[in-house]
């Protein structure tokens, strides 16, 4: 699994290929969800009569489009749990008065839900929802494993320094999905450029916060950055899974993950935040899910709508990035 940012070229590219591995298993799974957090994508049932003095969170419905093209309605609360949203900034008076009875349940859209954040930060929430997968939504109640994508820690005596030096994915992924990676006719592979050949830094852009810059010239074709991302996780994963991922980093590991940036604020909690941030959509063989991978350094690339870059995730794309100049992307993660 690897990330490569490449030169505008005619002709044929590189071939693309895939990395070494290992596995661990996190003990067990998440604690299951409790009633009120069990998901569905059936029909919404009506929720019990309550007080005046019930909690909102327990009472109110969202409803959420699916990539199979259909709508998810499940109680608010899941939803918030899943996504990892902090509860304390939503304006619960506002959602009370615009949800509207469907099927004996008070049902709020997405809009009404966006509004209801309290936040200075116009990008706390993008204005149209991710869609849910159902199929992620039922795998909340599911193990997860822990994979390192390569894992060449066990087998050392097969791998060159420089080949420990390119680096791991920790994967979170359903069980199942793993196999299917390592069975690929391509896997393993090498990173097509060595980290410590990479002739880029990071470094204060004028245009915001931290950027890559190109530190040589370079040529049609030739390749900037080649990287395996720091985390990967299914774009729909319960927050428990998370956070779980997060905690058992190695230190330093962890330190790079929480100093990318995270633009969404007190919405979300900052492992959430930072993925919203930063991620990118990325297929998997054996399942139809979409899955979001976070880089540490492609993370550092500045969107723009001229840009001289594009990124590819295991594709033949390549651009021109001349000396000096800062590297900017046309794709913007939400």
């Amino acid at each position: 699994m690897k990330r490569g940012f490449l030169l505008a070229k005619k002709g044929k590219g590189r071939q693309s290929r895939r990395g070494a591995h290992t596995s661990s298993t996190f003990p067990g799974s998440a604690p299951p969800l409790s009633k009120r957090h069990e998901l569905t994508s059936s029909p919404i049932v009506p929720a019990a009569e309550s007080s005046q003095a019930a909690d909102p969170a327990e009472t109110l419905f969202i409803k959420i489009p699916t990539v199979e093209g259909g709508m998810w309605s499940g109680p608010l609360s899941a939803y918030i749990d899943i996504m990892g949203l902090n509860p304390s900034v939503v304006d619960w008076a506002f959602l009370e008065s615009a949800a509207v009875i469907e099927s004996g349940c008070r049902v709020v859209d997405w809009a009404a839900f966006r509004k209801s954040v309290s936040t200075s930060d116009s990008a706390a929430l993008p204005p149209n929802p991710p869609p849910m997968s159902t199929s992620s939504a039922h795998k909340l109640h599911d193990e997860y494993i822990g994979t390192w994508l390569p894992f060449a820690y066990e087998v050392r005596g097969q791998y060159t320094s420089e080949q420990l030096k390119e680096g791991e994915a920790l994967c979170m992924l359903p069980r199942g999905i793993k196999e299917q990676i390592l069975v690929l006719p391509s896997f393993p592979h090498r990173l097509a450029i060595a980290p410590s050949k990479c002739k880029f830094r990071i470094g204060t852009s004028a245009l915001s916060g931290l950027g890559m810059f190109a530190t040589a010239d370079f040529a049609t074709g030739d390749i900037i950055l080649d990287e395996r991302p720091l985390l990967v996780t299914p774009q729909i994963i319960h927050f428990d899974f998370l956070k779980q991922a997060v905690d058992t980093m190695p230190k330093w590991f962890r330190a790079a993950y929480l100093a990318l940036a995270n633009v969404k604020g007190n919405t979300c909690a900052p492992e959430v935040g930072i993925i919203r941030t930063n991620a990118f959509g990325v297929d998997l063989p054996g399942s139809d899910d979409v899955f979001t991978a976070v880089f540490e350094h492609t993370s550092r690339c500045n969107h723009s709508c001229v840009p001289n870059a594009i990124r590819g995730i295991q594709s033949r794309q390549r651009l021109l990035l001349p000396r000096g100049s800062n590297s900017r992307l046309s794709e913007a993660p939400y």
